[in-house]
């Protein structure tokens, strides 16, 4: 492994100081976890393998990334990109008290160089009395062809010719040494933790034993323990880029634990994390902003579509399953529903649909913005089943939308909006009264059972302007009289002028429809039922015209 130089660099852009902060935090995760687990645990394999991620990605567009090392904090390009004033055990004064002046990553860096760099800092990361090396000696020993340090000349005053014995740690200088105590943790607990921000928090005995349980445990879940640390990490946090990084690897684990049904953890998480947020909402207020935009990342397709299989599997036996996820679920921001509306397509037990369903509805009693964008989407099987929440909904804005539903291209949902309406009952006739015309039978027998369900001035206002202006076909026959039938039905007195002219006088409507609107109009004075009409239906049975006694004998075998 060589020295470095310090060669003169351009002032870093925004970007690229926040792509380093991204980096450092990464690393962070993945040095705690490698304090707390076996070097090959899934989860430390996981952490190292997501700051490796960054690292790369990092190293691809600038070539190289190198740390100045001050004893709290580390530089890049004159400009500090992490500080912990707390000293002790962070990652700064570790570096700096073995001498490290300087580190540098190379492009080509490998997954094994990481690796055994965390496994340097973690082994001296306490210093003992009886030391057989420091990090220095670990780092000139392992030669990794990709990193590069400089250290103080004390230690590499002359490389060729250099003394081991000169390089333990009591010998060596070390500033600020005689200040140095590693924090001992009061307890095993990963949700206690101290107010000061050092990186490691367990004694060297504690954290032994840790290990030792965990090999021992082998039904564990790698992935619940993971998360348990990012949480005790995300609340030690004192700087807002760390702690995004934080939940950028926390999303991808809740995804994975979510796509495994493991609800119960994930609800747990979730609702730490509002804890959070509200009690750093004064001492962090950048805290509040950052976690908002992780629920919402949390609630959106990319992460909750992982939940179609799992719905799928789930059914009546499931409800304790079903009761978590539902409970995780509200905690999301009503976002959520863009991704669980089309969900509705997949779940086959009719007990989970309806459970998902009543989910889409109190997200939507809180902002119904994403359910009318899902109102617009393709599956008419969806669409059908969001108007029917939609219609469980009170308020105008819901009835707007209903009412918009009625020019939908299916007749399903068409039909749908109708009947919520109806159930409604909002004093808007007018306003659907057009499905009397509807292309698909059933709507129109549905409006038209509605409108005879009850006497009502506006119905009835509506039938007899609609049968008097409107230009009927032969080919309409039956719905023609299915509307004066409903005419009678809703109707009063006031019709009764309408009907006696149409059913006695013989030259008011041409003769190619004649006969239909007399018999109509016979059926809806049957259906009126009053004295008066009772006695302009018996001047019709004795009528000298053949085809007013016809259209009366019509309507009577109609109506018995």
């Amino acid at each position: 492994m060589r020295k470095v130089t310090d060669p003169l660099e351009a002032s870093p852009t925004n970007e690229e100081l926040q792509a380093v902060k991204d980096v450092i935090a990464a690393f962070l995760i993945a040095l705690k976890n490698y304090a707390l687990y076996p070097e090959n645990h899934a989860i430390c394999e996981k952490a190292i393998a997501n700051a490796a991620k960054r690292l790369d990605y990092f190293l691809k567009i600038h070539g190289h990334l190198k740390f100045d090392v001050e004893k709290d904090r580390l530089i890049y390009k004159k400009e500090v990109v992490f500080q912990d004033p707390a000293g002790g055990e962070n990652l700064a004064f570790l570096l700096f008290r073995d001498g490290i002046q300087r580190l540098e990553f190379l492009a080509g860096l490998e997954f094994k160089e990481i690796k055994g760099l965390l496994k340097i800092l973690n082994k001296y990361k306490v210093l003992q009395e009886e030391a057989a090396g420091d990090m220095v000696t670990a780092l000139w020993e392992a030669d990794f062809p990709n990193l590069r340090y400089k250290a103080t000349e004390i230690y590499w005053e002359s490389e060729p010719l250099l003394d081991l014995s000169l390089l333990s740690t009591g010998e060596a200088e070390h500033n600020g040494i005689d200040d140095f105590e590693p924090e001992q943790a009061s307890s095993l607990s990963m949700t206690s933790h101290s107010t000061e921000h050092a990186l490691w928090k367990l004694a060297a005995e504690e954290t032994e034993k840790l290990r030792e349980m965990i090999l021992e445990d082998e039904r564990r879940d790698s992935v619940r323990d993971l998360l348990d640390v990012l949480i005790v990490l995300l609340h030690d946090q004192s700087e807002k880029t760390n702690s995004i990084a934080i939940l950028e690897f926390l999303e991808e684990e809740i995804q994975d634990t979510l796509a495994k049904g493991e609800f119960r953890f994930v609800l747990k998480l979730l609702i730490g994390l509002y804890k959070i947020r509200e009690a750093y909402k004064n001492r962090k207020p950048w805290t509040r902003p950052i976690l908002d935009h992780f629920f919402m990342r949390l609630s959106s397709p990319r992460v909750l579509n992982v939940l179609s299989d799992v719905w799928t599997t789930l059914d009546s036996l499931d409800s304790d399953r079903i009761k978590l996820l539902r409970q995780f679920l509200l905690l999301l921001p009503s976002n959520a529903l863009l991704a669980l509306g089309p969900m509705l397509a997949q779940v086959q037990s009719l007990d989970t649909q309806q459970q998902l369903m009543e989910i889409i509805g109190i997200m939507a009693k809180r902002d119904l913005r994403p359910l009318e964008r899902l109102l617009a989407g393709p599956d008419e099987f969806v669409v059908q089943k969001l108007v029917h929440i939609l219609g469980g909904l009170e308020g105008e804005k819901s009835t707007q939308i209903l009412l918009k539903m009625l020019k939908h291209s299916s007749d399903r949902v068409r039909k749908q909006a109708l009947k919520e309406l109806i159930d409604r009952d909002v004093q808007m006739l007018n306003k659907f009264f057009h499905l009397i015309e509807d292309p698909d039978d059933s709507i129109r027998r549905l409006m038209l059972k509605n409108l005879g369900e009850k006497r009502s001035e506006s119905a009835e206002d509506l039938l007899l302007d609609y049968l008097e202006k409107r230009r009927f076909r032969l080919a309409d026959q039956k719905h023609l009289l299915d509307c004066y039938r409903v005419l009678g039905r809703c109707g009063s007195k006031r019709s009764m002028p309408f009907l006696r002219k149409l059913l006695l006088n013989r030259a008011w409507i041409p003769d190619f429809g004649r006969s239909v609107h007399r018999r109509g109009a016979a059926v809806a004075l049957m259906a009126l039922g009053t004295e008066e009409t009772k006695e302009i239906l018996h001047k019709a049975s004795r009528s000298l015209f053949p085809s007013v006694r016809i259209a009366y004998r019509k309507a009577l075998e109609a109506s018995q």
